[in-house]
C-alpha cells in the first residue's frame, strides 16, 4: 500500500505550549504524559501494523513514511513522469496509439502528480554481513540489561544494537548515522567503514541533521489557502480513553487553539469485561482472532514480550477510527492518538506535504515516525520497506513505530484494510 507520513522532534516543554525544533518537520509529537506511561504494546503494534503492511501489500514498494529527518523549506523537484500509450480508435474505426497524460486523472488536492511513483521489484532490503561480524555482534548483544535474549540465528545482530541505539533515544531523535556511530564505540557494531548500511537508502536525501522545519514565515496566502484545503478535504477523529483525563485536556486543548474541528473516537479498553467480543461483534478485531494464542506466542522464549491486551485494544481502536473515516467520506482521515501534540502552523505544513510532494500512489501517510526504514524520496519523505535484518515471525519489528498520527486516503482505505485482515487485495 501507499503509506506516508509526517514525523516531529520536540523539547519537553511542549506542555505549556512551547515546542524547540531540531533536524525535522515536526507536525506531529508524542507528549510528554507518554514518557511515564508503558507505550512499549503500542509501540510494537505500529510496527507490526506498518510492516505487515510493508510485507503483505507493498512489495511494490508503495508504502511510504515521513521521516524524522525530512524536512526542508526547499522542495525537491522532480522529473515529470513520461505519458502512457494508450490504444485508441480514429475516425475511420482504425486503432491507433495516443498519448493520455494520466496526471491529469489525479486528484491534486491529494498529491503532487510530478512526484514519481513508486517503482516495481521492492523486497526486504538487508544487511550482508561477513560470519565473523555476525558472530561478534550476537556476543555482545544478545544480552541487554541484565536479559538473555532468545538467540536466533536468522536476526541481524549487528542490526540489533543499531536499533537498540534508537530505541533508547526514541524521544530525541537522530538520523542513522548517529546512531550507527554510538553502536560502533559501544562495541554493538561495526564502523560504517568497515561495513555500510543506512536504515534509510539514499540517506544524503533526507536523512540529515541539517533538514529541519522550514524556517520561512507562513504567509497569510498561505494560510487561507491551507485552511480551505483542510476544511474540504480532511476529517480529523482523535483516539481517547476516557480515564486518560490530562490526556484529553491537553489535545483537545491544542486543536481548539489551532482551530481544527475533531470527532472524538473512543478507545477500546481490552481490560473490561466482554470487550473482546464487542469489538469482535462491531468489526473492530477480526472474529477468527485468538487473543489465548496470540498472548502464548508473545510469552514464547522467542518473543518474550508482556501482555497483548494493550495491543489489541490499540489496533481496534485504529480499526473503529477507520470506519469513521469510511462512514464520513471525506478525502482524507487524520487519526490522532490523545497524547499526540500538533505543532503551530500544522495545516500549512501538511497541506504543503500532501500537495508539494505525496506521489498519487500512496494510500497511508504516518505523520510521526520513529526509527524510520526504507528509502528516501525527497528531503521530508521516506518510503517504508520491511526489515529485512529481521525475521518474519518477529513481523520484521523494531523500526517504523509510530501510530500517533496517521493520515489515511479514504479511497485507498479498504484496501488497506484487506491487507491488514489478511486478504487479497
Amino acid at each position: 500500500q501507499t503509506t506516508v507520513g509526517i514525523p516531529k522532534r520536540a523539547s519537553s516543554g511542549m506542555l505549556n505550549g512551547t515546542v524547540r525544533l531540531e533536524e525535522s518537520l515536526s507536525l506531529v509529537e508524542a507528549t510528554e504524559t507518554e514518557k511515564g506511561l508503558d507505550r512499549a504494546p503500542p509501540a510494537r503494534f505500529a510496527a507490526c501494523v506498518l510492516l505487515v503492511l510493508a510485507a503483505a501489500c507493498a512489495l511494490s514498494g508503495t508504502l511510504l513514511i515521513q521521516k524524522d529527518e525530512l524536512c526542508s523549506h526547499e522542495w525537491l523537484r522532480w522529473p515529470i513522469c513520461q505519458p502512457a500509450l494508450v490504444p485508441q480508435e480514429d475516425s475511420t474505426g482504425s486503432a491507433t496509439t495516443a498519448f493520455l497524460d494520466l496526471r491529469v486523472l489525479e486528484d491534486e488536492s491529494v498529491c503532487n502528480s510530478k512526484t514519481p511513483v513508486t517503482e516495481t521489484g521492492w523486497s526486504p532490503r538487508n544487511w550482508n554481513l561477513s560470519a565473523g561480524f555476525r558472530i561478534a555482534c550476537s556476543r555482545r548483544n544478545l544480552l541487554k540489561e541484565g536479559l538473555m535474549r532468545y538467540p536466533a540465528n536468522d536476526r541481524n545482530w549487528c542490526w540489533v544494537g543499531i536499533k537498540d541505539i534508537c530505541h533508547a533515544n526514541i524521544f530525541y531523535p537522530g538520523p542513522w548515522s548517529s546512531y550507527r556511530e554510538e553502536a560502533f564505540r559501544k562495541g554493538l557494531a561495526p564502523s560504517a567503514s568497515d561495513s555500510a548500511f543506512p536504515g534509510l537508502s539514499e540517506p544524503h536525501v533526507c536523512d540529515r541533521p541539517g533538514l529541519g522545519i522550514p524556517t520561512l514565515p507562513i504567509q497569510k496566502s498561505q494560510e487561507e489557502k491551507a485552511q480551505e484545503w483542510f476544511a474540504a478535504n480532511v476529517g480529523v477523529y482523535v483516539l481517547h480513553l476516557p480515564k486518560y483525563v490530562q490526556r484529553w485536556q491537553m489535545v483537545s486543548a491544542r486543536l481548539e487553539e489551532l482551530q481544527i474541528s475533531y470527532k472524538l473516537v473512543n478507545g477500546v479498553d481490552m481490560s473490561e469485561q466482554g470487550m473482546l467480543n464487542k469489538a469482535k461483534q462491531r468489526g473492530w478485531v477480526l472474529e477468527r482472532f485468538d487473543l489465548d494464542e496470540a498472548q502464548k506466542v508473545a510469552s514464547s522464549p522467542r518473543l518474550q514480550e508482556g501482555s497483548k491486551l494493550g495491543t489489541v485494544g490499540c489496533a481496534a481502536a485504529h480499526f473503529k477510527a477507520q470506519a469513521e473515516v469510511l462512514k464520513d467520506g471525506k478525502k482524507l482521515g487524520l487519526v490522532l492518538e490523545d497524547d499526540s501534540y500538533l505543532i503551530d502552523g500544522f495545516v500549512v505544513r501538511l497541506w504543503q506535504i500532501v500537495t508539494q510532494e505525496l506521489p498519487c500512489d500512496w494510500e497511508v501517510l504516518q505523520l510521526l515516525a520513529r526509527c524510520a526504514y526504507g528509502k528516501c524520496i525527497s528531503p521530508h519523505l521516506a518510503r517504508v520497506q520491511p526489515d529485512g535484518n529481521e525475521p518474519e515471525w518477529r513481523c520484521r519489528a523494531g523500526t517504523n513505530w509510530g501510530m500517533h498520527a496517521m493520515l489515511y486516503r479514504s479511497s485507498k482505505l479498504a484496501k488497506v484494510q484487506a491487507c491488514l485482515e489478511g486478504q487479497s487485495a
